[in-house]
């Protein structure tokens, strides 16, 4: 009995312990408030901003986000009170390379407020290219050129019209270029205008000036001198032309071979409707035409000619620096016949240098020996500051410095007798001159080391175009007691005559 009584008891203890565990909804608990959350969508970080950015945040709270503000330079520049909170943020009228700070602020209904980290953003502006003009423009090409600011740029965008039509895109090129070949296609006798502007993405400058040019080559012209198919001797020789409608100047070729693969004779710009030429060789055919430009380099093109120049006659005389040379034809060479006196007299103890002016000694410093001799010069001076064999330095056009080989075939053309080659009343006894060639050389003597003046009378030495090595270069040697013709090399600072012959 007692335990049936305890039993009855613990189960009424348990009943009433678990009827006081009812939850109580009388006194709510308050939760912990939150801040709102707030992330950045764009711009993320540091930027550059060309003209515009959409800005884009993302803004929650457990209550809910009441209103979230965009800053500029610490002043709203937007407020919104519901989402999307998003705004095209415009800087059009900001200075270039100004940088502005940003950051955002979002609020809940409890006074909560977030601030985000504070970005910059920094203002590009896409510079305009400018002073856009035609360099060329033909058939299927036009060339342009411009000045540019690269700046933020990346490419640089060309548009063209016909005459009043719509502008139409006919390519583009990298930034980094101030000029472009582009392949489209013109029509005569048609006004074009052209513009460009600078681009990055979706990004685009304003335009550049507008240029304009009507596509006008050239009318076709003819050669009329000389006649194509003739043969001509003497010079020089002057080619010419009727005029081109169109045309502002011409350019004459003439070449060996009509493909004209390698131009023997070239001079552009020419404004006259000819040019005299006084370089072409003796017995030989020539190619010859002219090419037709105008303002933008719009060539048309004459048919091609030859003509025949026959060997010349070598009697005649040389006109150079104010003084007139005799010439006399030795074989088959042609040579100017005097000792070449050209250029500004310095002392012997001086040295020439390579100033533009050419410089000679006169045996003992006296001018009246350069008038009776000729001049004397070293051989850089003479070679005009060339090392090249053949080269024209300093005898006139159409003649050159002869080379060792040519010095060779005229010693052979006299049988290598001295005398023949020099003028009479010049050596003694079996060096005597006869002047048989009519060469008409002079023992003019050379200026030595140190400034001194030797051998009058005695040597005549006349520079090749031949260099040996670095310091010396060949020469050929004359002298009043013998009939050998020397060959050999000596120091190119020593004084020489110099002679020439034609090319």
């Amino acid at each position: 009995m007692v335990r049936n009584t305890l039993a009855l008891i613990i189960v009424l203890v348990i009943s009433l312990t678990l009827m006081s565990c009812k939850e109580d909804t009388s006194n709510p608990v308050t939760p912990t408030p939150e801040e709102p959350v707030i992330k950045v969508i764009s711009p993320t970080s540091t930027t550059e901003i060309i003209d515009s950015v959409m800005v884009e945040v993302e803004a929650t709270d457990n209550k809910g986000v009441t209103k979230v503000e965009f800053y500029v330079d610490n002043v709203i520049l937007k407020t919104w009170t519901v989402p999307p909170y998003e705004y095209l943020w415009k800087l059009t009228n900001q200075e270039d390379s100004s940088k502005h700070s940003i950051y955002f602020k979002a609020y809940d209904a409890d006074g909560n407020i977030t601030t985000t980290e504070i970005l910059f953003a920094i203002v590009r502006r896409m510079k305009t290219p400018n002073e856009l003009n035609v360099i060329k423009i033909n058939e299927t090409e036009v060339w342009l050129k411009w000045k540019g600011n690269r700046n933020i740029a990346e490419k640089y965008e060309f548009e063209a019209k016909a005459n009043e039509g719509i502008y139409e895109v006919i390519g583009e090129t990298g930034a980094e270029n101030d000029s472009v070949r582009i392949l489209w296609q013109h029509l005569y006798d048609t006004k074009y205008s052209f513009r460009m502007r600078a681009k990055k993405g979706n990004y685009y400058s304003n335009y550049s000036n507008v240029v304009s040019n009507i596509y006008l080559l050239p009318k076709d012209f003819t050669l009329t001198k000389p006649i194509n198919g003739s043969s001509i001797t003497g010079r020089p020789i002057v080619f010419e032309w009727n005029q081109s409608m169109g045309a502002v100047n011409y350019a004459l070729q003439i070449a060996k071979s009509s493909n004209f693969d390698t131009i023997y004779y070239q001079k552009s710009g020419l404004t006259a409707t000819s040019d005299t030429v006084e370089t072409l060789k003796g017995n030989t055919k020539y190619y010859w035409k002219v090419q037709g430009y105008n303002r933008v380099n719009g060539e048309t093109t004459s048919d091609i000619w030859e003509v025949n120049i026959e060997a010349y006659a070598c009697n005649g005389v040389v006109e150079y620096e104010g003084k007139i040379y005799g010439m006399v034809k030795i074989g088959e060479q042609c040579w100017i016949k005097e000792n070449l006196n050209v250029g500004t007299r310095i002392n012997g103890a001086a040295n020439p240098s390579n100033n533009g002016t050419v410089e000679k000694y006169c045996y003992n410093d006296n001018e009246a020996n350069c008038n009776t001799y000729g001049g004397l010069y070293t051989w850089n001076e003479a070679m005009g500051y060339s090392t090249t064999a053949g080269v024209r330095g300093i005898c006139p056009e159409g003649w050159h410095i002869p080379t060792n080989a040519e010095f060779q075939t005229l010693a052979s053309s006299v049988s290598n007798n001295s005398n023949a080659l020099k003028a009479v009343g010049q050596g003694t006894g079996s060096g005597a001159g006869t002047n048989t060639s009519g060469f008409s050389a002079l023992l003019a003597g050379y200026r030595y080391y140190g400034g001194y003046f030797v051998s009058l009378s005695d040597f005549a030495y006349f520079w090749s175009s031949t260099e040996y090595s670095s310091p010396y270069a060949r020469f050929i040697g004359l002298d009043y007691n013998g009939a050998n013709i020397t060959f050999n090399y000596y120091y190119k600072e020593f004084g020489f005559s110099v002679r020439c012959v034609e090319d």
